[in-house]
């Protein structure tokens, strides 16, 4: 992946929700500093990047945490499908996190799951919820 990968927030990711929609943008703000440092070799910017991953681990934790919580305030009722989504998501950026300790960073792949993972979840699954936190 390069700089051109790199994605943009767009009017239409918004889930009409402001914190979601500023905790996604942060989400989306880290995703990119991953992407940044894809091409780089140099030890700092190694250390970057395990540190970007730590980041996005701790932010994700705090996202979920809010999302479950409005959501189960307005009662979605695909709120348990929602939270195993995240469980995944959790479980895999782990498996991440212990490759990169063990000096295995795979760049590449980490990219690629947090693209899919930006399509596939936060423009799909998410959306999934819109009507439902406007009531």
């Amino acid at each position: 992946m390069n700089n051109r990968d790199k994605i943009t927030w767009q009017p239409n990711y918004s889930v009409g929700h402001p914190i979601l929609d500023e905790q996604h943008k942060q989400l989306l703000r880290l995703c990119n500093r991953a992407i940044d440092c894809m091409n780089r070799e140099a030890p700092e910017d190694i250390a970057m990047f395990h540190l970007i991953l730590n980041d996005l681990a701790n932010y994700t934790e705090t996202h979920f945490k809010t999302e479950e919580e409005i959501l189960a305030r307005c009662n979605y009722p695909l709120i348990e499908n929602h939270k195993s989504e995240h469980l995944a998501y959790q479980v895999r950026l782990t498996d991440f996190l212990l490759e990169a300790t063990l000096g295995k960073i795979d760049k590449a792949a980490l990219t690629h799951y947090l693209a899919e993972w930006w399509r596939d979840h936060i423009l799909c699954s998410d959306k999934q919820y819109v009507q439902t936190i406007k009531h």
